[in-house]
């Protein structure tokens, strides 16, 4: 999903209670740690169909931001100038959010899960396959990284498609200038992603090892297409159809194929892969100028009933996280005003396009230890774990070795381990509330009047 804070998405619910928990203080008796509206600075309601959206690129959003001068955040509105109630200090209203709210309070919710890297959306699913956007040893780009969004469409298309960067080989980069005179290709190139990983530990089995789910194969959530080895796999195939990244919009093929296991029609057309990534159509995506009330969970709740009601739900974790926090407020600083400078101590010391705000981190699996539990502590004793932690979980789950980038802070790697107990016996699936209906197969649905 997209382009919140665990604030701006849950912060609507301090003082209130969970439907069912008999009263009282939701977040006080889940021990989450949640923004109250009622101090200052005061947040304002703003639904998931806000017609303004935040400046949250590394140069002009984070970088100030961190710095607690959420003020000086630029604003994005249709019609300027922009009214007072468009800010970065909003809150989702619980009416869009209920369906995040039956989530969180029926399985789990890891908190102080902060964005792994300081950027905008094309970096951070960058970070979500490989841990890093560049910069590393063994990157094409090394030692810049690439730390803005393309100003054009994503993927390794002709020269001429820059992205600005940061050189990691300065003391503190995170601190000064992106590096705009020494732009990088928005195709990067690594030894390895976790999709590169799990493809050789299921030793090349045709569809089985991975699959990333994309509205469209020009889009900048599109990550696979971004690294040039996967690229040139899905372009040089003329049956686009046999390769891993599936342009499928709304994820409509992969819930048929789920629905055939379920004995309602033949053979699925494909098996549901080891590792699964399903990013949304732009207005089922929570972002902000994009997206229509609260289409995003809906349609959430139509993908995870698919896997949920399968006979796949025995052996699945589903883990559901938003790309980068999209300029809004988040009560708890971003790790460089925790324990920099002159470093996050927590990252790769390679690598200090590390981390940004809390980003929302829920974890649907019949192994969770209890429902509702909210993980605070890593194992590690760390207060706070980075999104690469999915790449920790997918390593300790098949056995893969660390990528060396951010899946590896400072040789702790707590995998989510506090959130299971896979010695229980399996929770039932509970079918969430859902109105959602596929557009056409083939597209996202159109946009529709507000």
């Amino acid at each position: 999903m997209e382009n919140r804070t665990v604030d701006d998405l849950f912060a609507g619910y301090y003082g209130q209670a969970w439907h069912g928990y008999g009263g009282g203080r939701w977040q006080d008796r889940k021990n989450m740690d949640l923004y109250n509206p009622r101090s200052l600075p005061t947040l304002q309601p703003n639904g998931l169909s806000a017609h303004f959206s935040l400046n949250h690129d590394h140069e002009t959003g984070w970088r100030p931001e961190s710095a607690g001068h959420w003020k000086q955040e630029p604003i994005i509105c249709r019609d300027p100038p922009c009214p007072r109630t468009d800010t970065p200090f909003s809150y989702v209203p619980t009416a869009d959010t209920s369906i995040y709210a039956f989530l969180v309070q029926n399985w789990a919710f890891a908190n102080n899960v902060l964005q792994a890297n300081e950027g905008p959306s094309f970096v951070a699913h960058q970070y979500l396959i490989a841990g890093q956007s560049g910069g590393i040893a063994g990157s094409r780009s090394s030692p810049y990284a690439e730390a803005e969004n393309p100003k054009q469409t994503s993927g390794c298309y002709p020269p001429g498609h820059h992205i600005a960067s940061i050189n990691m080989s300065l003391p503190v980069p995170s601190s000064g200038p992106l590096d705009d005179g020494h732009p990088i290709s928005t195709c990067e190139e690594y030894q390895n992603t976790i999709l590169d990983e799990i493809r050789a530990a299921q030793r090349g089995r045709a569809l089985e090892d991975w699959q990333y789910i994309a509205y469209s194969d020009t889009s900048i959530w599109a990550a696979p297409l971004g690294v040039q080895h996967l690229w040139d796999q899905y372009n040089g195939d003329p049956n686009k159809a046999k390769e891993p990244f599936a342009v499928d919009p709304d994820a409509f093929n992969f819930v048929r194929n789920i629905a055939r296991r379920r004995g309602r029609a033949p053979k699925p057309i494909r098996p549901f892969a080891s590792l699964t990534y399903i990013t949304p159509c732009e207005h089922e995506s929570d972002h902000p100028e994009l997206s229509l009330s609260d289409d995003g969970p809906q349609w959430l709740a139509w993908v995870i009933n698919a896997i949920g009601e399968s006979a796949y739900w025995p052996t699945t974790t589903i883990i559901v996280t938003w790309d980068d926090w999209g300029g809004f407020f988040d009560h708890v600083p971003s790790v460089p005003r925790v324990v920099r400078p002159p470093r996050n101590k927590y990252d790769n010391p390679n690598d200090p396009n590390e981390w940004g705000f809390r980003v929302p981190f829920i974890v649907i699996s019949p192994y969770v230890k209890a429902r509702g539990y909210v993980s605070n502590r890593m194992r590690s004793g760390f207060a706070y774990r980075s999104q690469s932690v999915i790449l920790q979980y997918v390593e300790a789950t098949f056995g893969l070795p660390a990528l060396g980038t951010d899946d590896y802070q400072n040789g702790q790697r707590d995998g989510l381990r506090d959130v299971f107990d896979f010695s229980q016996s399996p929770l039932p699936y509970l079918p969430i509330a859902t109105t959602f209906t596929p557009g056409p197969v083939g597209s996202c649905p159109p946009d529709r009047p507000r």
